[in-house]
């Protein structure tokens, strides 16, 4: 999964398989959610930081969405 959202981010994908790839995030919850975290790495200049970053704060929420604590 991590592979085809990265080559869909690079435009690296032919017309049909990005077509099939953008069919498949309509309609994959996962995918959608998957995508969504890459993409917002993607954006991230080099050089450039995250202000105001709890690390905290972000394990709860992968304790809580990802660990069965």
């Amino acid at each position: 999964m991590e592979v085809r959202i990265g080559r869909y981010l690079a435009n690296e994908m032919g017309e049909q398989e990005r077509a099939e790839f953008q069919n498949e995030l309509a309609s994959n919850p996962a995918l959608q959610e998957a995508y969504s975290v890459y993409q917002s790495i993607w954006k991230i200049k080099p050089g450039e930081t995250v202000e105001n970053w709890n690390a905290l704060s972000a394990w709860s929420k992968f304790e809580a969405n990802h660990l069965d604590v």
